[in-house]
């Protein structure tokens, strides 16, 4: 069973998918580009993201923003706002297709070139749109220097990827659809059409009642997977400060994805990779 710093008793990483625009122009097959539905990603870039990082100054933590880097492009002064303010800028692919076409070195490479150009960073993580996970992606993401993913969900956390049978240096913190906000907020009103939401309150009990449950069993993560323009409206931004809240008060320690695949690492007996 792992052990967080300071016994802490689950790992909690707030982690923000930035997909916005993309979300519909790429990921929405039967009707791409439906400009209302395209009006929710701007409104997570210029209403979402902003209320997200006042709040999460508030409760005074730092979280990771999985970029498509396509997006860094559209938005620039948006992502170097998010890495003004301390928070993680990891790597989510170039756009949001569902997959990364035949030379996913490419997609990486121009990805880098972008994060790195707009705010000198070089991600350690990359969370997949779409893409199936395998062996041979592993292996680039190893190559490029990275020692994270977030993606399959059929374990609570932290597992390290095999390789060829053996274990690498590899951190999956094991995302899963529950942790999902799309699960309760995604709401769209053409094919396929979409409703089911849930309230503000009734999102953050059922996280909260899990977070419940995995801080009473001890050496878990919580990997979230969260939109901006989903839960950027004004009630969800609220409730999700005070669920932070509610987590901190409770064992939590709530850190960036970076910060939690580093702590595996070293707990595991790997050298530490230089950051």
């Amino acid at each position: 069973m792992m052990e967080w710093p300071d016994g802490k008793r689950v790992a909690v990483s707030f982690a923000f998918d930035v997909d916005l625009e993309l979300n519909w122009s790429e990921s929405n097959r039967l009707d791409p580009g439906h400009l209302v539905h395209m009006s929710k990603g701007t409104y997570g870039a210029k209403q979402g993201i902003p209320r997200i990082l006042n709040m999460l100054d508030v409760q005074g933590i730092q979280a990771t923003f999985f970029v498509p880097a396509y997006n860094a492009t559209v938005y620039p002064e948006v992502i170097r706002e998010i890495h003004r303010r301390g928070h993680e800028i990891a790597n989510h692919g170039l756009h949001h297709f569902d997959s990364m076409g035949d030379d996913p070195k490419l997609v990486f490479e121009e990805a880098e070139r972008i994060l790195w150009e707009l705010c000198g960073v070089k991600p350690t993580g990359f969370r997949p749109t779409e893409e199936e996970f395998t062996e041979s992606l592993g292996q680039l993401m190893l190559e490029r220097g990275y020692y994270y993913t977030s993606y399959r969900g059929n374990w609570d956390g932290p597992h390290l990827v095999e390789i060829g049978g053996k274990s690498v240096p590899l951190v999956d913190l094991m995302a899963d659809a529950f942790y999902d906000d799309t699960a309760y907020d995604y709401y769209i009103d053409s094919p396929p059409a979409r409703y089911g939401i849930k309230s503000a309150a009734q999102q953050m009990e059922i996280w909260r009642e899990e977070f419940d449950g995995m801080a009473e069993e001890g050496g878990r993560v919580m990997d979230f997977i969260i939109h901006p323009q989903f839960i950027g409206r004004a009630c969800r931004v609220n409730a999700l400060g005070e669920l932070i809240a509610y987590m901190k008060s409770r064992g939590a320690w709530i850190a960036t994805n970076d910060a939690v695949a580093r702590w595996v690492l070293q707990s595991k007996g790997f050298a530490l990779p230089a950051h």
